[in-house]
């Protein structure tokens, strides 16, 4: 009997490996494809194409270290941290690689998150074409949940908005339109692939963003309800020669109070002009 439990164990272990090989194929393959379509190399930001932008925003690309320098056309985020799907779960810690491509606005998160003791759940958030895909596995074999639709596309168009605070030249993108509001915030506007959504940066003192918040489409008990997405951001740092964020903590803004999912840390950041 021990015997028949220590083969089928050894059976179920090398089919769990067959397909996380498989799903890592999978990804690699997606990967290739999100980098096949960035551009050429390009010259330095100089000071004059900043005028485009309101003074808030020009402000930030100054500080941050983009004049000068080549805009980025995609890059490699490799993030640590912790995430839970309800305010009373446990918190699970996670490790994740993420691909974008600043050109062609897309990206590729793939994450492995420790659920218990020798249980990983992978999860993997894709934006291409315009279009969001989510989808998790319990050990790369057995699909937990899949997201994909209108919604999704919205909600991955925010979140790469959202994340040029982690990548500053993207700011000067010709898909994102800018509206100073105050001496302290302005509104960003993303269009692209025919979904256009947008979201308001908060800036302190030195012209460096604290914070993004926009309204996306959340899912609740299969709806889709519209919230307030919360990214806050902190302890900025010298990567690549440029002053971004290392921290993050991300939130839902919900009537009966704040619901922070997920903090994450960026682990390295690599940048590729071309």
């Amino acid at each position: 009997m021990f015997l028949y439990l220590l083969d089928l164990l050894l059976i179920i272990m090398i089919i769990a490996l067959s397909l996380k090989y498989i799903m890592q194929r999978q990804v690699d393959n997606e990967i290739k494809k999100l980098h096949k379509d960035t551009g050429l190399s390009v010259e330095p930001v100089k000071e004059e194409d900043l005028q485009r932008l309101p003074p808030l925003v020009q402000k930030w690309m100054k500080a941050s270290g983009v004049v000068g320098k080549e805009m980025v056309q995609k890059a490699k985020i490799k993030q640590k941290g912790h995430l839970r799907i309800s305010p009373q779960a446990p918190w699970k810690a996670f490790s994740a690689e993420q691909n974008v491509n600043y050109v062609k606005p897309a990206f590729i998160w793939y994450a492995k998150i420790k659920m218990y003791p020798l249980i990983l759940v992978y999860g993997l958030d894709k934006y291409l074409n315009g279009q969001g895909n989510m989808s998790i596995r319990l050990m790369s074999a057995i699909s937990l949940s899949k997201a994909s639709g209108s919604e999704i596309n919205q909600g991955s168009l925010l979140r790469y908005l959202a994340e040029i605070m982690w990548q500053p030249s993207a700011a000067l993108r010709d898909y994102i339109q800018w509206e100073e509001i105050d001496e302290s915030s302005a509104r960003a506007v993303m269009s692209y692939r025919g979904v256009t959504a947008g979201g308001v940066f908060k800036f302190n003192q030195e012209g460096l963003p604290q914070s993004f918040t926009a309204s996306r489409y959340r899912e609740n008990q299969g709806k889709y309800n519209l919230d307030e997405w919360y990214v806050q951001v902190s302890d900025y740092k010298e990567i690549q020669s440029t002053f971004l964020p290392a921290r993050g903590q991300l939130s839902w803004m919900l009537p009966e109070g704040e619901f922070q999912w997920m903090q994450l840390e960026i682990t390295e950041l690599i940048q590729e002009i071309y």
